[in-house]
């Protein structure tokens, strides 16, 4: 009826018809998760948490008669939050009803995701940057210590040994020797163990001494050498076996600086060899 009296009238047209609906669910399972409340033909309405990269539910439903027909409406491109699923079950009288499911999808955790793998890379990063500094630090300092000057050591050839006749530590010469150095003209005491030697043995020793041969070929120089050519050139003005013993420990120096070098080069190739290998492991 409108304000102005006109009326309108509407039918519905009902038929009831003998038979009940049969369009119950005996049965829903989500793949994704578990429903709550748990399952009731009686209960239309559910909730189900899944997770994040969740687009559509896999849903299985059981109906209690054969002839009813399902139908899934909803269940595509889930969003964030809340999404609605019905699913309709119609039975063969056209009799339909709704069951409602309530889709909770959880927020994309894609930005965590990201910034844990960042980090995870940014730290195996500097670790391998730390190994990298430790291993050139460690090569330096091994090189360095290489590098170190030693002091040379001029061993006694028994065989070839001129001036010493004791197997004491006073065989080994330590350092260099100039040749331009002053003849000592006084006697230097020959001490064994702190005394000094019998004059009736020193006399002994150098007749002996006399008698043998200076060896040109002989490498190594000794202390007691030096010191017994010093004592010749006091005693006879003639130092020529002292220069020529000088001479010889320059000759023995030189050859040591040749080896030192050859050393250097090759330490300088084996480090190459190091940094090669390790451009080619990175």
């Amino acid at each position: 009826t409108a304000e102005h009296g006109s009326q309108r009238a509407y039918v519905l047209n009902v038929t009831r018809l003998a038979s009940d609906s049969n369009n119950d669910l005996e049965d829903i399972t989500v793949k994704e998760g578990d429903l709550s409340p748990k399952f009731n033909p009686d209960t239309l309405e559910y909730t189900v948490n899944v997770p994040a990269r969740t687009n559509k539910l896999t849903i299985d439903t059981k109906t209690k008669n054969k002839d009813s027909k399902v139908e899934i409406i909803g269940n595509k491109n889930l969003k964030e939050g809340h999404n609605t699923v019905l699913i309709k079950v119609t039975d063969k009288d056209g009799f339909s009803k709704y069951y409602s499911i309530d889709a909770v999808k959880a927020k994309s955790n894609t930005l965590w995701t990201i910034l844990l793998i960042s980090g995870i890379a940014a730290c195996l990063l500097s670790l391998l940057i730390l190994l990298i500094v430790i291993i050139i630090l460690l090569t330096r300092k091994k090189d360095k210590e290489e590098e170190k000057p030693v002091q040379p050591i001029i061993e006694v050839k028994p065989e070839f040994n001129f001036g010493s006749k004791n197997k004491s530590d006073d065989d080994t010469v330590y350092g260099n020797l100039n040749q331009d150095s002053d003849i000592i003209g006084e006697d230097v005491p020959y001490r064994v163990r702190g005394k000094k030697k019998p004059k009736a043995i020193e006399a002994q020793y150098e007749e002996i001494e006399d008698m043998m041969p200076n060896d040109p070929y002989d490498e190594t120089v000794t202390k007691r050498e030096i010191i017994d050519a010093i004592k010749e050139a006091g005693k006879t003005k003639d130092p020529s076996k002292l220069k020529m013993l000088l001479k010889q420990d320059e000759i023995n120096q030189k050859k040591k600086e040749i080896k030192k070098q050859e050393e250097e080069l090759k330490q300088i190739k084996d480090s190459q060899d190091r940094e090669e290998e390790f451009e080619d492991w990175r």
